[in-house]
């Protein structure tokens, strides 16, 4: 896999791989925020490189995420969650019950998966440069 990368190293990288070809939802996807609609790939490369486990909740039952029918964030082999993709929400905070989501399943959605490989890809392209 090559050089190990920090946790810093990774939040840098992955405004740079996403965009509206990666993103669920293409027509929500924020060019300024480019994370935007990339949680699920985003988790999954996560834990790709650090391990842990996929955490997954509803957030739109909480006040100002109405549109947000589902998310995805880490939670590191520490047990620290971390959410690489938060600046979507621009400041906003939620708190949630969550709950761990396979990845076999998450990649066995076809879309999920043909977006899983471009943003993988980019990953490492860009890791070797």
């Amino acid at each position: 896999m090559g050089r190990s990368i920090s946790i810093q190293e990774f939040k840098e990288i992955v405004p740079l791989i996403c965009d509206a070809e990666t993103a669920w939802r293409s027509k929500k996807w924020k060019e300024d925020i480019p994370e935007t609609e990339n949680c699920d790939v985003v988790a999954l490369l996560a834990q790709e490189i650090f391990g842990g486990t996929l955490r997954h909740a509803n957030l739109s039952n909480i006040s100002g995420f109405e549109n947000v029918p589902s998310h995805f964030w880490n939670r590191l082999p520490d047990g620290t969650e971390i959410d690489f993709t938060i600046r979507q929400f621009r400041g906003k905070k939620y708190s949630v019950k969550s709950v761990a989501y396979s990845r076999k399943r998450l990649l066995s959605f076809r879309k999920v998966r043909e977006r899983y490989d471009k943003i993988l890809k980019r990953f490492y392209s860009y890791k070797k440069s």
